[in-house]
């Protein structure tokens, strides 16, 4: 419920990921990607953000208030919803619901690998939740902010793959479960995505 919180959760997935051992093809490059692209990237984006709490005269570990919080399905989107007979849809998977941050949950919608929304919908989404939650102005602001940390951790959310927790889960229950081409096809979203955030991070493209 901070930016600072969000910035170290970014931390703690970075670490796990930079301690990934051995010499295959992909785990070089995945060291690559995080050595030169995407700590770089961390440290620039990092120093974006301060300046922008900075100047919005809040304080980078302070929480957000209970009445400034919504309840959430986190892992929210048409890849988890059934439409029913009457065209309604009904959304399903309710793991991690809970209390959340808004404008993480507006984010995470418009950043989520398993959307394909075109630009028109995703401003329609963000003003709809804004004007929906937003009284102040304050959460439009918040957005700016937190959304290119969000998409910097949705880039090592994509590498988890990586992970060898993860590694054993698949080889437990996935038949002939492919890991290099698993990690190939992560590791070039990973990519796709810092360098969607690298392009938008300054300038917020989604308000009309």
């Amino acid at each position: 419920f901070s930016v600072q919180a969000v910035i170290d959760n970014i931390e703690t997935r970075l670490a796990k990921l930079s301690s990934v051992s051995g010499q295959t093809p992909g785990r070089t490059a995945l060291r690559d990607f995080i050595k030169g692209e995407f700590t770089p990237a961390f440290y620039r984006i990092g120093g974006w953000c301060r300046q922008r709490v900075s100047k919005s005269g809040i304080a980078m570990d302070l929480e957000l208030e209970p009445w400034e919080r919504t309840l959430s399905p986190s892992d929210f989107g048409f890849h988890n919803s059934v439409q029913r007979d009457d065209g309604q849809l009904v959304f399903l998977d309710f793991e991690y619901f809970g209390w959340d941050d808004p404008a993480k949950m507006i984010s995470d919608f418009i950043l989520h690998p398993a959307m394909n929304l075109s630009h028109g919908l995703k401003q329609r989404f963000l003003g709809n939740m804004v004007d929906s939650l937003d009284n102040t102005g304050a959460l439009a602001r918040r957005i700016e902010i937190v959304y290119p940390l969000f998409g910097l951790k949705w880039c090592l959310i994509l590498l988890n793959e990586f992970l060898p927790e993860k590694l054993s889960y698949r080889e437990m229950t996935g038949r002939n479960f492919d890991a290099d081409k698993a990690q190939s096809e992560q590791l070039a979203k990973a990519w796709q995505m810092l360098e969607r955030i690298n392009r938008e991070y300054g300038a917020f493209p989604y308000y009309g």
